[in-house]
């Protein structure tokens, strides 16, 4: 019982982030987030600005996956998507990238939970 009470109060703490980030730094919607996951993804020849923006996107990739994983573990039944262990941080942005392409749509949702529907689109619980 305390691990999902904690699982969620992390998963609640990962989709919160995005928002305190867009305040300070106009990083919310999907669209906001297009340009910084493709630098996180580049290898090298960044400006200060696009290694900070790049970063960004690396924070809250790795603070969802995490979440969710360990959501995963600690209490199934409440998991929305099955991540693979050996999945790697450039691989879930590939994943988030290829959603936001295929559903322009979206772009202007809210980019962590963008980022949990390609998951559970990519890796549903069976």
């Amino acid at each position: 019982m305390k691990a999902g009470i904690a699982a969620g109060i992390t998963l609640v703490g990962a989709l919160a982030s995005c928002g305190t980030m867009a305040a300070d730094d106009a990083l919310r919607t999907g669209n906001d987030f297009i340009t910084p996951c493709k630098d996180y993804i580049r290898e090298g020849g960044l400006t200060p600005d696009q290694s900070f923006n790049a970063g960004m996107c690396a924070g809250v990739i790795k603070g969802v996956r995490m979440s969710l994983f360990y959501l995963g573990i600690t209490t199934p039944q409440m998991s929305t998507a099955c991540i693979p262990a050996s999945i790697t941080d450039g691989q879930i942005t590939r994943i988030f990238l290829k959603f936001l392409d295929n559903y322009p749509e979206q772009l202007h949702n809210d980019a962590t939970v963008l980022l949990i529907t390609s998951l559970k689109a990519a890796f549903p619980c069976k």
